[in-house]
Formats: C-alpha cells, structure tokens, sequence
C-alpha cells in the first residue's frame, strides 16, 4: 500500500504593487504614458479621454505594410523625408483637457520639416504632413472620421482614409 503525502505551503499575502489607477474626467499625456507602462497596453489619448487599443487583424496589417512599401519606398528613393510605421504615437494637440496623443496606420514628415533630432523616448512632438488610416472591419466609420477631424485639427495637411480590401485585390 503506497500513502501519498500532500504537502501544503502556506502562501505569504503579497501587497499589491501596481498602482491603481484613478478615474478622472479628463487624462493627461503623462498619464497615458503612465498607463502604457503599468499595463503594457496600448492606447490612444483623444480629448482628454484614454481609449485602450485592441491588436489589428491580418488584413488591416497587410494594407497598412502595404502602403507604407508603396509610399514609403518612394519617400526614400526621393530622399523626401521620413515615414513612420503603424501606431508610432505623435503628439496632436497639448491643450489642456483636450490633449490628444494618437497613432496613424502611417505617417510622412517632410524634410524640410523633420526635428534636428529624433528623440529616444516619448511620442514625436512634429504633426506629420500626411497620414493614411486603414479602417478595420471592427471600426466605425463614425470612429474613422473622429481620427480624421483629430489630425486635421492637429494640422496635418492631408489624410487619407483607406479600407482593408481582399489582399488580393489592393489597389492604392
């Protein structure tokens, strides 16, 4: 007969050491980082108000890496500035209560524009010339047009609004 010994340990109780986050009416850039960091979830800030971004599917990504090679290539072969890949977040408007900070499915900053340095950390401060937003089939266009109205107010010149198609049949 063979006796099975079962073992407890008791657990010490740990002290929660994440940070609660307090609601507020209104979030703050420092906040947005701030929340990045505690939950390693990404978000946009749009007016004040945090917005937690969910992953893209397949055919969202291939668009918008589509584009960036077609748009992007031809920045480079031109030397005509920088671009940027998928949700690098910019900073769009510092107003209070209404600071907004998003991220473009792309963006280009023309040369003449571009900042002496980029910086290591934080979102670029340079409103982009131009941005494109790939509509996944999950958005609304309502949500689409937000974005829209958001950047142009930020100062971005021109925006182009651009649905996820059967990879197969991509036209730019």
């Amino acid at each position: 007969m063979t006796q099975t010994l079962t073992r407890t340990k008791r657990r010490k109780e740990r002290p929660n050491t994440k940070k609660a986050f307090e609601e507020k009416s209104f979030y703050t850039i420092e906040d947005l980082e701030e929340r990045q960091n505690e939950t390693k979830k990404n978000h946009h800030l749009i007016k004040g108000k945090l917005v937690e971004l969910v992953a893209t599917g397949d055919l969202h990504g291939y668009t918008a890496s589509t584009i960036n090679i077609i748009i992007g290539g031809f920045v480079r072969r031109h030397d005509l500035g920088l671009t940027y890949a998928a949700e690098t977040g910019f900073i769009v408007s510092r107003t209070p209560e209404k600071q907004t900070v998003m991220g473009a499915d792309f963006a280009f900053i023309s040369k003449e524009r571009l900042p002496k340095q980029m910086k290591k950390k934080g979102y670029g401060e340079m409103i982009p010339d131009f941005v494109v937003e790939v509509q996944s089939p999950n958005d609304s266009l309502n949500e689409v047009l937000i974005k829209i109205s958001e950047w142009i107010a930020g100062g971005v010149k021109l925006v182009l609004a651009r649905q996820s198609r059967n990879r197969n049949h991509y036209n730019l």
